[in-house]
């Protein structure tokens, strides 16, 4: 499987490499949509990227990537969010308006132990919905 960043692209500013799942990943994947479909959600609510995400971070156990992708959606649905398509509307549809402002208040502010990012936020004071999306999208990018 290839590594999601590799140091060279990361330095060099080159996009990292395209991530390869597995057999076992990409079948587990597949029982994860399955069984959120068979369970009555719409499959538009479905995000391939999030489905990925949510199923490696479950260690590949079906039923529990099904529980964790179901409450995340619950708590983005807090902030009119329907699914993650929603989340990444504004930038796929080059309308940086909103979001755009508020990345002024990522600060990044060193790196860990890894080499990753460390990021302070300073609010401004706008709703809580927008931060909510602003730090999925900055943490899922």
């Amino acid at each position: 499987m290839a590594a999601l960043s590799s140091s060279s692209a990361a330095s060099s500013g080159a996009p990292p490499p395209p991530v390869e799942f597995t057999q076992e990943e990409l079948e587990c994947m597949s029982k994860v949509k399955a069984q959120l479909v068979a369970g009555g959600l719409d499959e538009a609510r479905i995000s391939p990227r999030e489905l990925a995400l949510t199923t490696l971070n479950s260690k590949l156990r079906v039923d529990d990537a099904c529980e964790k992708y179901i409450a995340w959606l619950d708590a983005i649905q807090v902030f009119g969010l329907n699914s993650f398509d929603d989340v990444w509307a504004e930038v796929t549809q080059g309308d940086w308006s909103l979001v755009g402002p508020l990345l002024r208040s990522y600060a990044v502010c060193g790196t860990d132990a890894m080499g990753r990012s460390i990021m302070w936020i300073q609010g401004t004071g706008e709703g809580e919905g927008v931060w909510l999306v602003l730090g999925v999208r900055v943490g899922l990018s």
